[in-house]
């Protein structure tokens, strides 16, 4: 009994890591549209792998726009009417649900260009969702455990 009360307690981190809501705000004096400035998002630090993150319209369209210039992990990314998001030829960004529940990419009339890379791994509806959105660059990569085949490219819509 008293192993599996030690088992249970060395493993519970890894079950309750808690998703964590997370929102763009941007508009920093110089970095206004950069992903990895604390002061753009709401919670005054970067999103990390456990978090959810929200994108937002806002009033200029400069801070609407997060770009996102080298690797980036999250759990989930929600993209709202109006905002954008956009990755660098050099960015990369990996939405990866595996301690969290994920629902991998959620895009409602925002917007998702990328020139870089996007990779879905272990997200739970295992597509990428689409309302009324617009998705372009050159590829869009996708990787689920849920199908026989790893890798499956999503063309652009637009």
């Amino acid at each position: 009994m008293k192993n599996l009360v030690l088992v249970l307690m060395l493993l519970a981190p890894v079950f309750l890591s808690a998703q964590r809501s997370i929102t763009w705000k941007g508009g920093t004096p110089g970095k206004a549209s950069c992903w990895n400035e604390p002061a753009n998002w709401d919670a005054n630090r970067v999103p990390g792998e456990n978090d959810h993150v929200i994108i937002r319209p806002n009033k200029s369209s400069s801070t609407a726009r997060p770009v996102i210039f080298s690797e980036v992990q999250v759990a989930s990314i929600e993209i709202q009417a109006g905002a954008e998001l956009y990755i660098a030829e050099t960015g990369k960004l990996v939405v990866d649900g595996e301690y969290t529940y994920s629902e991998g990419i959620s895009i409602y009339g925002g917007k998702l260009v990328s020139e870089g890379e996007v990779i879905l791994k272990a997200v739970d509806d295992g597509f990428l969702q689409y309302c009324e959105a617009i998705v372009s660059g050159p590829q869009v990569i996708y990787y689920s455990r849920q199908y026989d085949f790893e890798f499956s490219l999503v063309t652009s819509r637009e």
